[in-house]
C-alpha cells in the first residue's frame, strides 16, 4: 500500500454539489472496499490481453482450431453437467 489511508484520496474524487450528503457518504463507502480490486482487474485483464496476444501470435493456425474445438467442448461438457447435477439436487 502506498498511501496510508485510502479515504481522503477517494474522497478528493467525489463531488458533492450535485449529490446529498447521504448520497456522497454512500458513495464514497462504496468505493472504499472496491477501488484497489478494480484497479487490480483492470492491470490483470490488460496485461492477460498482451499475453493472450503474444500466444495467439506464436500459434500455429491448426493448433489453434483444435484447442479452440477442445476448449468449447470442455465448456459444453461442464454446462451439461452443471444442468444434470442440478437435476439431480
Amino acid at each position: 500500500m502506498f498511501l496510508g489511508a485510502t479515504g481522503p484520496l477517494v474522497a478528493a474524487f467525489l463531488v458533492p454539489d450535485p449529490l446529498t450528503r447521504q448520497q456522497v457518504v454512500a458513495t464514497h463507502a462504496a468505493f472504499m472496499p472496491w477501488l484497489p480490486m478494480l484497479a487490480l482487474m483492470i492491470a490483470l485483464g490488460f496485461m492477460g490481453t498482451l499475453v493472450g496476444r503474444a500466444l495467439l501470435d506464436r500459434m500455429p493456425e491448426h493448433r489453434f482450431a483444435h484447442t479452440f474445438k477442445l476448449v468449447l467442448t470442455a465448456l459444453a461438457l461442464k454446462i451439461l453437467a452443471d444442468g444434470v447435477t442440478g437435476l439431480l439436487a
